[in-house]
């Protein structure tokens, strides 16, 4: 190839990379979609620091991020090194591709520069001004380790409140925000940042799920500090909900109830946000047996519930874990079933239950059966789990903890989780009466000398499917068949109870027994609870032998 062509070929790349590169973005450039935010307005360069990803721009810009949150509970962390700034907009969206000029509703935190350090604040809600207030808490600068800033708006019980860097203002606008958050569906945004000109870069560390409390122990009742690792930051709780926490940014920790919950009938309703990279949280019954106060050393039943963000948006994997006193000693692998789920219900809600029905242990999350089907490598299923560690729940009764521990990537997100509910009572059918089987014993005739027999058995039912225990004031009990001998006519009263093991029912029968074997059908009727309430069999039938009888004796 001759020089001359070399050179046009050299020139002609050079000039397709020239304007490939006038095309196409700078690698430090935000494109169409940068880490989960898109650039609305204005030109903005991308950079990770060790706080997190800063944007920064020498003029107006807006971002618009996919980043959802907490609509009664918002808060975000992030670092503003912009002095020089006109102001910046921390906006929550109810939609999450609409920047909120266009969405249906919003909440907008307005936060201005002034003198001698202070920081004005304007709160907007759909674009009313619902009020001014000013704070010297906001830091403008990010040249000091301090510099972070954690800005909230959120409930407190039934009053709305500014909380930034742990300084509480009274918004004095809690009927506005109230119908305000009523269009956020289930109560959830999406982060928007805009800084209205001049210099500046915002440093995104991440999302604030609640609003603290300032309390280094639990303020609620019944929930205190796990006793391994360190404690959860606790966040204030608003209406019926039972508590709030999250992880202190990196630190393992762990959660412990004092209240006694059942194992049959076990449910939970928890809003959950998972955070910002992958990681999980253990949501455990513990029997506490042996008196420990902690999950090892006991028989527990727990949940592992983790997200990755890798996973489909709404996904979970929720693993089924079960731990015995020699679970760690022998090297035992916990993990005993696993199932992806689809639908978990992060940042809205969802529920968990654990019911025995019928003698068959069910787990469902949020109405959905859980590990249906599935078998373990040892050949087990929930069925077979269930029994083997519910006999030593006290009275049927646990205690509820949670914990987390570090995540795949070494450190503790920033997840938060509010527990709603937390059942306190037994989901258990009591043994009933079986009426079929009433009306073909008071249908029978029984006479003097000849043995009574009634099949406890087959004149009780447990829906659950447990097994029964009998007592009778009379007569006597074998394998469930009660048997009496009478000696004489009479009018023959017996009180049978009946027991599953954890709800007993006492029900008092009275059959008719007749001397002659002329005799016609005997007789019978039953009393619930000291309440007389007889077959209509039993009436007629008794009546008229009550009738014969007393005719033959004048």
């Amino acid at each position: 190839m001759s020089k001359k062509r070399i050179c046009l070929l050299l020139a002609a790349v050079f000039f397709l990379t020239a304007a490939c590169a006038a095309l196409w973005p700078s690698a430090r450039s935000v494109s169409a979609a940068a880490e989960g935010f898109t650039v609305v307005a204005g030109e903005v360069t991308q950079s990770e620091n060790s706080y997190g990803t800063a944007f920064a721009g020498t003029g107006a810009f807006s971002l618009r991020s996919d980043r959802t949150a907490w609509a009664d509970k918002f808060g975000v962390i992030l670092r503003a090194d912009a002095e020089d700034s006109e102001g910046l907009n921390v906006i929550l969206s109810s939609e999450k591709d609409v920047w909120y000029t266009s969405a249906a509703h919003s909440v907008r935190i307005l936060l201005e520069p002034i003198g001698e350090g202070s920081t004005a604040i304007s709160l907007f809600a759909d674009e009313a001004l619902l009020g001014e207030y000013e704070t010297v808490m906001f830091n403008w600068t990010a040249d000091r380790s301090y510099s972070t800033n954690y800005l909230c708006l959120g409930k407190d019980g039934d009053q709305w409140i500014f909380n930034i860097n742990d300084a509480v203002i009274e918004t004095g606008a809690d009927a506005a925000l109230d119908e305000v958050l009523a269009g956020f569906p289930d109560k959830c945004g999406f982060l928007q940042l805009e800084n209205l000109g001049g210099p500046a870069t915002l440093t995104y560390i991440g999302i604030q799920y609640g609003i603290p409390t300032g309390e280094t122990s639990s303020p609620y009742e019944g929930f205190s500090v796990g006793p391994v690792l360190s404690s959860p930051r606790w966040n204030t709780v608003t209406g019926e909900e039972l508590a709030a926490w999250q992880s202190d940014f990196g630190s393992e920790y762990t959660l412990t109830g004092i209240r006694n919950v059942p194992l049959n009938g076990f449910e939970m309703s928890i809003r959950m946000a998972h955070g910002e990279g992958a990681g999980g949280v253990m949501l455990a019954m513990t029997s506490l047996y042996g008196g420990s106060n902690w999950y090892a050393g006991t028989y527990s039943l727990v949940f592992r519930v983790s997200w990755d963000p890798s996973y489909e948006e709404g996904a979970a994997q929720v693993q089924l874990l079960i731990y015995h006193p020699d679970t760690e000693s022998l090297g035992e692998e916990p993990i005993k079933l696993s199932e992806m789920v689809s639908d978990f219900g992060w940042f809205s809600g969802c529920t968990f239950e654990v019911v025995r029905l019928r003698g068959e242990w069910i787990i469902t999350l949020n109405d959905q059966p859980l590990f249906r089907n599935r078998t373990s490598s040892e050949g087990m299923d929930v069925n077979d789990y269930l029994n083997f560690i519910s006999p030593y729940y006290e009275n049927g009764l646990g205690c509820f903890q949670v914990w987390e521990p570090r995540g795949v990537d070494g450190t503790v997100q920033n997840t938060g989780y509010v527990l709603e509910s937390l059942s306190t009572a037994e989901s258990n059918e009591a043994p009933r009466m079986n009426v079929t089987a009433l009306s073909w014993i008071i249908g029978q005739t029984y006479r003097v000398g000849e043995s009574v027999s009634i099949d406890l058995n087959e004149l009780f039912a447990d829906e659950d499917g447990d097994a029964l225990s009998f007592f009778a004031t009379k007569g006597r009990i074998e394998n469930g068949m009660w048997t009496y001998l009478p000696g004489a006519a009479e009018l023959l009263f017996v009180t049978f109870t009946v027991s599953d093991g954890e709800a007993s029912v006492t029900e008092r029968i009275w059959l008719t027994v007749e001397e002659s074997e002329a005799a016609s059908g005997g007789c019978g009727g039953l009393a619930f609870g000291g309440l007389w309430t007889i077959a209509l069999a039993g009436i007629a039938g008794g009546a008229l032998c009550l009738l014969n009888k007393r005719k033959e004796e004048n």
